[in-house]
């Protein structure tokens, strides 16, 4: 049984806890694409994270992601954002290999403004739904997980939907 929380603008994690081993938490990092279902838009990112048993089938999931937004511009050429993303979340254990994942994503340090210097901001506020897969014999180590994930979040603040797809290992202990 292996817990895979992840989330993502491309923010909301899935844990990485292999608890079918008895370990109790992870450190995990991974690596998401995904596009903007309102805007000409595709983003790219990354996370870290730590992801802990709480109850039985729920784990508690908080990460630092990044992530970069480019955006075709209707009077031409590209606009570019850097992201960065504080998230804490809840994930559910389905079955010893899928979990479902949910949680809050804010943006706290971005390079929206007109000088394009990374600054501390007041950013998005975004919410999600994480569906993460484990592959439990990629790495012949039972201290390591090997995740994939599909993402559907919504970004509260602009009222816009997006879609990531995930992969990811953790480091349980």
């Amino acid at each position: 049984m292996c817990f895979i929380p992840f989330l993502v603008e491309g923010q909301i994690n899935s844990p990485t806890i292999n608890i079918e081993e008895g370990y109790k938490s992870s450190y995990g990092g991974g690596a998401s694409y995904g596009i903007n279902f309102n805007r000409d838009a595709y983003f790219w990112g990354f996370a870290v994270d730590y992801s802990t048993v709480i109850r039985g089938r729920f784990a508690f999931i908080s990460s630092l992601t990044f992530d970069q937004e480019t955006e075709n511009l209707s009077k031409g050429g590209l606009g570019v954002v850097n992201t960065f993303t504080a998230v804490a979340g809840v994930s559910y254990l389905l079955t010893d290999r899928l979990t479902l994942t949910t949680g809050l994503g804010k943006g706290f340090l971005d390079d929206s403004n007109d000088s394009k210097i990374l600054k501390f901001s007041n950013g998005d506020l975004g919410t999600g739904l994480v569906f993460g897969y484990m592959f439990p014999n990629l790495i012949k180590n039972k201290r390591y997980v090997t995740l994939c994930s599909v993402s559907f979040e919504y970004n509260i603040s602009q009222s816009e939907f997006t879609n990531s797809y995930d992969i990811g290992v953790g480091y349980s202990f």
